[in-house]
């Protein structure tokens, strides 16, 4: 097999030796400059009953990529198809908004999220495209420290199926993981969605780490590049044979987090870094995540925010905080945001804080329609008992940044 960097892509070779801090500092520079060069952006609605309600909604959508859409597409009782609502331009960035806001119930505009947060006011909310999870590492052979107790059932499992691993540093190993592993698993396991990384990035990380070779029998079935830095191991991408989903089922893909898992206890590394996921705390990859015992991380892992903006609460608004639950910049860490249908006091609020808690958020919040003031509950149940969880009031966007003092938070 010709390898690609093995036949004189000394350019390759090059970037492979570039530390990851610079290569991330040079990214936010030309994404900063990519979005400014841009000007004009194409903005989007759709329009349509609401799923479960049958009432009418409008949402406008600036930028519309499938990290946005599919938040969107989930208001729905069916799948609505997008109709052109002119463009929007960085010179005239908040005109632009407001007219959509006029026009729509929500609005949620995809943009740079630094040269976004000096252009717009208090009037939206940040939500960032992805987080990123990590699970601090014990002593070598046992679980992360938040792990759910079921995971420790899954390892059990999993011993008794016969899988196990070994490392691999060959470049035609890498080769063949990227083209019949993780391209595949990407694209059938998350469609339109899937966003594949491409090989010579990934690749660098893979020389900074390895390859994981998941083996069943010595057929190989899965696995996972990683790279290591500063006492973590990052697991950048995971696969499986040929994308077979049907390998999710026979414990392939926990075999892949529990040997990468492994590996790093074996490095003597200190935490597991799990990759980035949807900013909704019930998104199911984010809520795997969790029963391994991830929590948020501190560092935006992307360079584009989502800013959200309603100046109506209205049916659309609600059923968008239920369906998709969303993590927001709250004065640099992430909290969560949801509402429910009725008036509800604090101790309605524990099932849901219970379900919606996630390791490393700062606070819930939760807009309840007939409250007049802002109240923080305490929780009793112990699993989120130090949890900060508020009842807000319902209102516009901008009522709502101001009462939760995120304006201009990081």
């Amino acid at each position: 097999m010709m390898v690609p960097w093995q036949a004189g892509d000394w350019m390759g070779a090059m970037y492979a030796r570039v530390p990851p801090r610079v290569i991330a500092s040079t990214d936010r520079v030309l994404q900063c400059g990519s979005a400014l060069a841009r000007g004009r952006m194409p903005a989007v609605c759709y329009e349509g009953a609401l799923a479960e309600t049958g009432e009418r909604g409008r949402v406008a959508v600036v930028d519309a990529q499938p990290s946005v859409t599919h938040f969107v597409q989930r208001l729905f009782a069916e799948p609505v198809e997008p109709t052109p609502a002119g463009v929007v331009t960085w010179l005239r960035l908040s005109e632009g908004l407001d007219r959509l806001a006029d026009e729509s119930d929500l609005v949620l505009a995809r943009l740079h999220g630094g040269l976004g947060r000096r252009r717009l006011g208090d009037a939206y909310l940040r939500v960032p495209e992805a987080v990123a999870c990590r699970a601090a590492l014990p002593a070598e052979g046992a679980l992360p420290v938040r792990a759910k107790r079921g995971q420790a059932r899954n390892l059990r499992v999993l011993r008794r199926s016969g899988l196990g691993w070994d490392v691999s540093h060959d470049a035609c190993d890498f080769v063949r993981f990227y083209e019949r592993m993780y391209v595949p698993f990407a694209e059938h396991r998350f469609g339109e969605m899937a966003y594949v990384r491409g090989m010579q990035r990934l690749r660098s990380h893979f020389l900074r780490g390895g390859l994981i070779r998941v083996m069943d029998d010595g057929q190989w079935v899965g696995g996972v590049v990683y790279g290591v830095d500063s006492g973590c191991l990052r697991v950048w991408v995971v696969g499986l044979a040929e994308g077979d989903t049907a390998l999710l089922e026979r414990g392939v893909m926990t075999a892949n987090w529990a040997f990468a898992f492994e590996r790093a206890q074996q490095l003597g590394l200190t935490s597991c870094h799990m990759g980035l996921s949807r900013p909704t705390l019930n998104d199911g990859v984010l809520v795997y995540k969790k029963r391994w015992g991830a929590a948020l991380g501190d560092r935006q892992p992307t360079h584009c925010d989502l800013f959200a903006r309603w100046d109506r609460f209205n049916a659309t608004v609600r059923r968008w905080l239920q369906v998709s639950p969303m993590l927001f910049h709250d004065d640099g860490r992430l909290s969560g945001l949801t509402g429910v249908d009725e008036p509800t006091e604090c101790e309605g609020l524990e099932r849901l804080a219970v379900e919606l808690a996630m390791p490393g958020m700062r606070r819930l919040c939760v807009v309840s329609p007939g409250v007049e003031r802002a109240q923080r509950c305490e929780m009793r149940d112990e699993r989120v008992r130090e949890l900060a969880v508020q009842v807000v009031p319902a209102g516009s966007s901008a009522e709502l940044v101001t009462l939760l003092g995120t304006a201009g938070g990081e």
